[in-house]
C-alpha cells in the first residue's frame, strides 16, 4: 500500500489500515456543520472591536436573564400552583410573572401567595436590579471605549477648570 497523505498507517491482525484523518485536511471539527454555524459567533467569544465586545456582553446578559427567568418560573410554578387564591395555574402564567418581575415592570397577577413565593420574588427583584446595573455599566463602558477623544476633552476641561463646575 503506498504511503499517501494519511496521518497514520499501520497493520493489525495481518491487515493494513489507514487512519481516517488525512494529514492534508483540517483537524476534525473545523469543517463540520456545527463549526460553520458557530463561526459567525467568533465575535462573541473573541471580540476584536468595541462593537463586538458590546454585542458579546449584551448577548451574555440576555442569555443569562432568559435562563434565570425560565428556572425561576419553574420554581415559582411549583410554589404557587396549588396555593389558595393564587392566579398562577400553569407554567405560562409563571413565566409571565417572572418575566414581568425581571423587567422591573411587575404584573397584574396577585402573586406571590406563599412564603416561598415571597422569598423567590425578593430574589428575582434583586437580580432585576443587578441586571439593570450591568446593562447600564456595559453601555457606559462601551461609550467610554469608543470615544477616547471625548474622554480626553473632559480630562482637559477638568485640568483647565480645576475640576469645578462653572455657573454654580
Amino acid at each position: 500500500m503506498p504511503p499517501g497523505p494519511y496521518a497514520c498507517e499501520g497493520s493489525a491482525g495481518g491487515g493494513t489500515f489507514r487512519a481516517l484523518a488525512r494529514a492534508d485536511r483540517k483537524p476534525k471539527g473545523e469543517g463540520s456543520a456545527l463549526a460553520a454555524i458557530l463561526r459567525p459567533m467568533r465575535g462573541l467569544r473573541e471580540p476584536r472591536t468595541p462593537s463586538e465586545l458590546l454585542v458579546a456582553r449584551l448577548t451574555l446578559v440576555t442569555l443569562a436573564v432568559i435562563a434565570v427567568d425560565l428556572v425561576a418560573a419553574f420554581f415559582f410554578y411549583l410554589l404557587e400552583r396549588g396555593a389558595s387564591g393564587s392566579e398562577v395555574t400553569n407554567y405560562e402564567q409563571s413565566v409571565f410573572w417572572t418575566t414581568s418581575q425581571l423587567t422591573s415592570v411587575s404584573s397584574s397577577l396577585r402573586n406571590p401567595i406563599t412564603t416561598g413565593g415571597h422569598v423567590l420574588a425578593i430574589g428575582i427583584d434583586v437580580i432585576a436590579v443587578g441586571v439593570v446595573t450591568v446593562l447600564v455599566a456595559t453601555i457606559v463602558q462601551h461609550l467610554h471605549i469608543v470615544s477616547p477623544p471625548r474622554a480626553e476633552y473632559f480630562r482637559e476641561r477638568a485640568k483647565a477648570g480645576g475640576g469645578k463646575r462653572s455657573g454654580n
